[in-house]
């Protein structure tokens, strides 16, 4: 059984004001790499535009007005 840290990152569009999650998981004990990083679900008006190395550096495109973050 693999062990996972999970945790959640509410998201905000910054042009309009829509509104997310993201869900990510990585191996518990990995070093932050975008190798190790995973966003298993992205719900709400928000969708994955790039996985970054961390969750501050993955952007997210704004489904009602396009914007990405």
């Amino acid at each position: 059984m693999e062990n996972k840290e999970k945790w959640s990152v509410p998201l905000t569009c910054k042009q309009c004001g829509a509104t997310g999650n993201a869900t990510f998981s990585q191996d518990a004990g990995a070093l932050m790499t975008s190798e190790s990083l995973a966003v298993d679900n992205v719900s709400g008006d928000l969708k994955l535009e790039q996985l970054g190395r961390t969750p501050g550096e993955t952007s997210f495109t704004c489904l009602k007005c396009g914007a990405v973050s």
